[in-house]
């Protein structure tokens, strides 16, 4: 399956977080490789509130690298929005809760049923179907490579997220008013 995975220029598009920072964060020595199905998810999912409803702003766009990866190998995920999954006591809440503690205990679990990784619906999109992918192996940076890097504009034109980019201010747009007398 291709994936996409947002990262900082300069790091490599395979970490597999372990902190506990995240939302499925193994623990070590395992770890938890998060990815999106689109170009656009990658972003939001790296900006995260950062470009809610603000758009995207200058100073992020060199800040912006998606690199198009495959699964590391294949394997059987669970689908957190397959209709059974509700009778297992899983439903959205696993995709949109800040409780990271719940999260990761259920990444646990799913690991402990020789599950390699979750699809689920990412917190910072609409869509209601699974368009992330988190996947589990040994913590750490792997060197699968990637593919393809796209950087900046480029990723941003990619995703069709040029709507979203909102220029610069610039003087002649702000009201410009004396102070008040003293």
């Amino acid at each position: 399956m291709e994936l996409y995975r947002a990262v900082t220029p300069g790091r490599g598009a395979c970490w597999f977080g372990s902190n506990g920072s995240q939302r499925f964060d193994l623990r070590p020595p395992r770890g938890t490789c998060y990815a999106a199905t689109t170009i656009e998810t990658a972003i939001r999912e790296k900006m995260r509130r950062r470009i809610l409803g603000h758009g995207i702003p200058p100073d992020v766009i060199p800040t912006i690298e998606v690199h198009r990866i495959h699964l590391p190998r294949p394997g059987e995920y669970a689908n957190t929005a397959h209709a059974h999954a509700v009778r297992h006591g899983a439903n959205r809440e696993l995709s949109a809760s800040t409780d990271y503690e719940l999260t990761r205990q259920w990444a646990e679990a799913f690991a402990a049923a020789q599950f390699d990784g979750i699809f689920y619906a990412s917190r910072f999109t609409s869509e209601m179907a699974c368009n992330s992918v988190a996947v589990f192996g040994d913590a750490g940076e792997t060197d699968d490579g990637s593919e393809e890097v796209l950087k900046g504009l480029d990723a941003i034109h990619a995703a069709g997220m040029q709507d979203m980019l909102t220029p610069p201010i610039r003087s002649r747009q702000a009201a410009i008013r004396r102070p008040p007398p003293i």
